[in-house]
């Protein structure tokens, strides 16, 4: 029940994590909340209605800027196509 909020917590990408993996199905991101803003391990996330498409999960907790993974499709080259950029609006449910 406390994972419910009567609007869904917004999040900005403050930082896109290098791509090390050039075979790796995620992208590492670091948000605007945190868990005392109410992130929780594993709480997904998501772009709001006619934003990106993007989809991810909170990986790594810290109080004030949270990390998650964004699952990230690449071309034949292995580049990323339409991966997460700085700025980008996730929110914690669909709106």
């Amino acid at each position: 029940k406390a994972l419910v909020h009567s609007e869904p917590l917004r999040a900005t990408i403050l930082e896109v994590g290098a791509d090390d993996e050039p075979d790796g199905t995620t992208v590492m991101v670091r948000v605007s909340l945190g868990s005392a803003d109410g992130l929780r391990m594993n709480m997904p996330l998501m772009s709001p209605r006619g934003g990106r498409g993007l989809r991810g999960w909170v990986w790594q907790m810290d109080p004030k800027h949270c990390g998650v993974g964004i699952a990230v499709e690449r071309d034949a080259a292995g580049a990323i196509v339409g991966g997460p950029q700085v700025g980008d609006v996730l929110v914690t449910r669909a709106d």
